[in-house]
């Protein structure tokens, strides 16, 4: 296990490997930096704005693009000439996802309709068309799957769905507590086979391999009666830690939440996550049962990620320390 300690001594809110293995972190006043994957020096630094409010960190698997996401904006960089695409979204929501050859840029409002760019450069003003596609739904999206094929619709008083992306149109209700308007977190798999999703209270991980897209026109009028929706149910569900007996769980214990930070390995087969004792415990992502369990003496561990390779982790903490070590 490697050690590398960051001044100033600010969270590491988000971390992540790039395709040629080096490591990209997130601190909330310091921004988005490009790390030797040996020494931990800075390589490069990445204009990403709005570091406070970093919600995602994502690396393309084969080419050197990192996506820098927060709630209204996304920005994507080459990593190795430090240029850079910005996508903004003032009323909704805006994501990023990876094709074989770039990405695509979704855009949303919320009840209305998906907006999405397909880019082959980083440094494209502009993409192959732009498509604005009806949500077919009360749900407003909240998170996308990284092959773009499906996202995470929340609504306030029912199920969470998913939605095929292609169409707009719902494929399934999500059996979660989800709702818009409380706290949440939605992580997939790099494969988008799995997504786990936390409401504060418990962590669930559902299968998306046995959700069918709908290849249906997307003017096709809605079959009359309507289609039975398929019901997504969890593979397995952890319940919230007792933060009582838990000292350095990632529960927020004057708001009672739960939120730990996750990452999956590249083919969605085992899941990191934060336990009790500030523990980092792999998971198998099919069934939930412990594989192993790493424990040093750092402080509160934020953020986590999987090397592309699948066999180096990275953790990164509360007071700038960063972790990194084999899994196999």
């Amino acid at each position: 296990m490697q050690r590398f300690r960051f001044s100033p001594r600010q969270p590491i809110v988000r971390v992540g490997f790039t395709a040629d293995g080096e490591i990209v972190t997130a601190q909330p006043h310091t921004g988005v930096a490009v790390r030797d994957r040996s020494n931990g020096d800075i390589r490069a630094m990445l204009d990403a704005p709005n570091a406070n409010s970093f919600s995602h960190l994502l690396a393309h698997p084969t080419r050197p693009l990192v996506a820098v996401q927060c709630p209204k904006r996304c920005r994507v960089f080459d990593t190795r000439t430090g240029s850079f695409n910005t996508f903004n979204s003032p009323p909704g929501f805006a994501a990023v996802a990876f094709t074989p050859n770039g990405f695509r840029w979704f855009d949303a409002t919320f009840q209305d309709a998906i907006g999405t760019v397909d880019c082959g450069v980083v440094t494209a003003t502009g993409g192959t068309g732009t498509r604005r596609i009806p949500i077919r739904s009360t749900a407003g999206l909240v998170a996308v799957t990284p092959d773009a094929r499906f996202g995470l619709g929340l609504r306030r008083a029912t199920r969470p769905v998913l939605l095929d992306l292609n169409t707009g149109r719902v494929v399934a209700e999500v059996q979660s507590g989800l709702r818009l308007g409380r706290p949440w977190l939605a992580v997939a798999s790099p494969d988008s086979s799995k997504l786990a999703v936390g409401t504060g209270d418990s962590l669930a991980v559902f299968d998306l391999s046995t959700v069918a897209a709908d290849d249906r026109p997307v003017d096709a009028a809605e079959d009359e009666p309507a289609r039975k929706r398929k019901v997504l149910y969890p593979l397995f569900t952890v319940e919230r830690p007792d933060p009582v007996a838990g000292r350095g769980t990632h529960a927020d214990r004057a708001a009672d939440l739960w939120l730990p930070p996750l990452a999956f390995d590249p083919a969605g087969r085992t899941l990191l996550t934060v336990g009790l004792r500030n523990r980092v415990r792999q998971m198998d992502a099919a069934t939930g049962g412990a594989i192993t369990e790493w424990a040093w003496r750092a402080d509160a561990v934020r953020s986590l990620a999987v090397a592309p390779d699948g066999l180096t982790a990275a953790a990164g903490c509360r007071l700038g320390e960063l972790l990194v070590w084999d899994l196999e």
